[in-house]
């Protein structure tokens, strides 16, 4: 395929990605209507940082600094803010943007994966117009939300395929930008903390468990990583006199009630919340996820019998087609899991940067096992999905075009 073909179908797929978005937050927009919930934190958050307030959130009429919510998102809102006013559907657009942005990164993670680009292109396309992606499914997605998911999303994108850049031909400067993103990445949302852990095991062993030659392969891209994120850790330090590395509050509370005696796979008010809730009413947010993840080990001390069963349901709620407790099935998702599947069973290519993808989805299964299964914790990763979907897509296409062949070949004969 020549490269002036290919930009223009990549343009054309991203203008078709941006147009879609851009219909669904104008059909979804509800711009004389308050934000609540996450959404509304978040929007508190960015105001705030406009204002000469730095990340805080307001709490009884005042405006204390926080660390219950990664900065990069509010950050993120400050800045369209602060360029276009205080306006929703300004920042709303922007994730349209960013939408359209993901589906040519998508080509590129896969292009340089499979070194196919009509595996790219099938790829970017189907995250193009996957719906989940444009008006969300349930109660959470699409660039019409504002919560932390869908920039999340983007620069998880952005991680990955700076990631296998900097694997396909090692270097320090591009091992300088593949650490950066995966940090912001991390800054945007705590649990992709667990990635670069699971992958640091990955890379010690294709070292051959030998420190020195991972020190001098990687040592840089984990160098930025720590170096990135040490401006998070000394600001909290200097609120809160603590080493503080993520967030306080929302992981400690997602533990408690991912394995409360009530959880089965999903998360549930305990038994003794409204009581808990009081107690740590004027405690401060670090002293409060303390206290949240003490109540959630005692959960799990309780009846450790439950224990595997519990975690095999997290995984379950985590990765099946259903939500709602299984009550509503997502036959977007459906499709682009069992194609998925496929592609990972049978059509692997097997190198270091395919790995790279396979590892998202051990690290985000890590993540249930340890708080719970949503598939709003999935919402993410699904474009590493729809890649190896595209795989499967790309190998039925060529299958049929040989059997095709073949049949041709015979009438001929």
């Amino acid at each position: 395929m020549k490269n002036s073909v290919l930009k223009y179908i990549l343009f054309g797929i991203f203008m078709l990605a941006f147009f879609l978005r851009i219909g669904a937050v104008i059909k979804q927009d509800g711009h004389d209507k308050p934000l609540y919930a996450d959404a509304k934190q978040y929007d508190n958050m960015a105001v705030n940082i406009l204002s000469g307030h730095g990340l805080s959130q307001n709490t009884t009429g005042e405006r204390v600094a926080t660390a219950s919510r990664m900065p990069m998102y509010p950050f993120f809102l400050a800045g369209v803010y602060a360029v276009f006013g205080h306006n929703y559907m300004t920042a709303r657009i922007a994730q349209a943007l960013l939408g359209g942005l993901m589906c040519i990164i998508i080509f590129f993670i896969a292009n340089v994966i499979y070194e196919n680009k009509i595996i790219g292109i099938t790829a970017a396309f189907i995250t193009a117009i996957y719906i989940p992606f444009i008006s969300g499914f349930n109660y959470y997605g699409g660039p019409a939300c504002l919560t932390s998911e869908y920039f999340y999303m983007f620069l998880v994108c952005l991680a990955i395929f700076t990631l296998i850049i900097f694997l396909k031909k090692e270097n320090c400067v591009k091992a300088v930008f593949a650490g950066m993103c995966v940090s912001l990445a991390i800054l945007t949302r705590a649990e992709f903390v667990f990635y670069p852990i699971v992958l640091f095991f990955y890379l010690l062993g294709i070292c051959k468990w030998s420190a020195k030659n991972f020190l001098k392969r990687f040592f840089v891209f984990y160098l930025l990583i720590v170096l990135t994120l040490t401006p998070w850790v000394i600001r909290n330090y200097g609120v809160y006199k603590k080493i503080i590395p993520l967030a306080t509050y929302h992981g400690g509370i997602a533990f408690w009630t991912g394995n409360c005696s009530l959880a089965s796979g999903g998360w549930a008010y305990p038994l003794d919340y409204k009581e808990t809730m009081k107690k740590v009413k004027n405690m401060g947010e670090y002293e409060q996820n303390k206290e949240f993840f003490k109540k959630g080990m005692e959960e799990l001390k309780r009846k450790p019998g439950r224990i595997p069963i519990l975690f095999i349901r997290k995984i379950l709620v985590h990765w099946a087609p259903f939500e709602n407790g299984f009550k509503l099935f997502n036959a977007y998702y459906a499709v682009v899991l069992l194609l998925a599947t496929v592609g990972i069973s049978f059509f692997r290519k097997r190198n270091i940067r395919e790995h790279v993808l396979l590892i998202i989805f051990l690290a985000t299964t890590l993540t249930s096992i340890i708080i719970y299964g949503d598939p709003r914790y999935r919402y993410a990763y699904e474009p590493y999905l729809i890649i190896f979907a595209g795989v499967t897509i790309n190998e039925i296409l060529k299958r049929l075009s040989n059997a095709r062949s073949f049949c041709s070949g015979k009438r001929n004969i």
